[in-house]
């Protein structure tokens, strides 16, 4: 077969298999892409390379490569979807690089994470005042969400008639349907409290929701798997 049409061939072929496992992979816009789904996609895509250029290597060498790449992160996507456990060891979590106003040099160190470029990440978010930062947490796509102080933050109509206070970060107590015991107790809140609050709104059943957030006023905030929403 002549190189041009071996090679045309090869890219068409090599072509149709990365999209078709694209799409079972799913969408994500690249600002959410994990450091994990970065590398899992710069391997797939160069074993690709290799079999649409490389005349020496069959498909029969290469095709199994890109399947197997393709499916430990299918299934590395789904396990993380259902297991917070798995999504700790392959994501990561969140890291609180400020709290209430103070830099923690041990997560600092620990994301080996520079004050440069802590800085530079605040100014990002138009924090140019270290001051004004109440928290600052490094996300896990790299990202840094910054709250400010209360009295830094933009006046409101509300706030005209009320005195500024700060706030700290608002807990997780519900993931994925389970009770996070930690961030609950972190809050000195207790089970009872958080049953009393739930039945307020219709809710009986933890495992019906798949969000539930309280701050440190104690609001509690409750999103519901969509199969529920119509139940309450």
């Amino acid at each position: 077969m002549p190189v041009f049409l071996d090679i045309t061939l090869r890219a068409i072929l090599t072509y149709l298999v990365l999209l078709l496992f694209s799409r079972l992979m799913g969408k994500r816009e690249i600002s959410q892409m994990t450091f994990f789904d970065y590398v899992s996609g710069i391997t797939i895509g160069a074993i690709g390379a290799q079999l649409s250029i490389d005349r020496n290597s069959t498909w029969l060498e290469i095709l199994p490569a890109i399947i197997v790449f393709s499916l430990f992160q299918i299934v590395s996507s789904i396990l993380s979807k259902n297991s917070t456990w798995f999504r700790k060891i392959v994501v990561g979590s969140p890291a609180i690089l400020i709290e209430k106003g103070k830099i923690s040099e041990k997560n600092m160190a620990k994301e080996k994470i520079t004050l440069s470029e802590l800085l530079g990440k605040l100014r990002e978010k138009n924090a140019y005042n270290i001051a004004d930062v109440e928290t600052a947490v490094l996300e896990i796509d790299g990202q840094i969400s910054v709250q400010l102080k209360s009295s830094k933050k933009p006046v409101t109509p509300f706030d005209l008639n009320q005195q500024p206070q700060n706030q700290g970060l608002p807990r997780l107590i519900i993931e994925d349907g389970k009770l996070l015991n930690e961030s609950l107790k972190a809050v000195k809140l207790t089970r009872s409290w958080l049953m009393t609050k739930l039945a307020e709104q219709g809710i009986h059943d933890i495992s019906k929701v798949m969000l539930a957030q309280v701050d440190t006023l104690g609001n509690l905030y409750v999103d519901l798997y969509e199969e529920n929403l119509t139940k309450n």
